[in-house]
């Protein structure tokens, strides 16, 4: 039997349990078992992977290696910015003016519009607004004017065209 398979207490007439997550409870990578078949496949000739309407086996699959990170790693001295209201503002805004193709969501990409997404998230700003009302700074609250204002004038004429 191997690692992360269980049987039922009954024996071999029982159930078997596979684990197929990918790490174990350690955080290591599993090795992929090649080769292992489902019990009475043996004897058929079928495998999990033959029978309609089944999944490929970890095996069959082709699965991507570890994501490997572009650019050079933060050096221990550098320190990010602070998260401030006018970053979170800043960035809501950013997720907004992609939704209604303003900008593209990836480099090279065509941008594309998503109306209700743009909707959702000029909505949740107008909620920032109204719930932080009173308990911003001129310069934050001034800020969230400006942003809401043109997000929603845009939002408008993308809308009616």
């Amino acid at each position: 039997m191997s690692e992360g398979e269980k049987r039922s207490p009954e024996g071999e007439g029982g159930f078997r349990v596979i684990d197929r997550r990918r790490f174990t409870a350690e955080g290591l990578e599993r090795k992929p078992d090649e080769g292992a078949a489902e019990p009475g496949a043996e004897a058929s000739g079928e495998t999990a992977s033959s029978r309609p309407g089944s999944r490929p086996t970890a095996a069959a699959e082709e699965r991507p290696g570890p994501a490997v990170p572009l650019g050079e790693p933060y050096d221990d001295d550098v320190r990010l910015a602070e998260p401030t209201f006018a970053t979170l503002v800043m960035s809501l805004s950013t997720q907004a003016l992609v939704c209604l193709g303003e900008i593209p969501a990836a480099p090279g990409e065509p941008p594309r519009r998503d109306l209700p997404g743009a909707r959702s998230v000029i909505d949740l700003l107008g909620v920032l607004e109204k719930k932080t009302r009173g308990n911003l700074d001129p310069e934050e609250a001034a800020l969230l004017e400006r942003i809401l204002y043109d997000l929603r004038l845009r939002y408008v004429e993308v809308a009616r065209a």
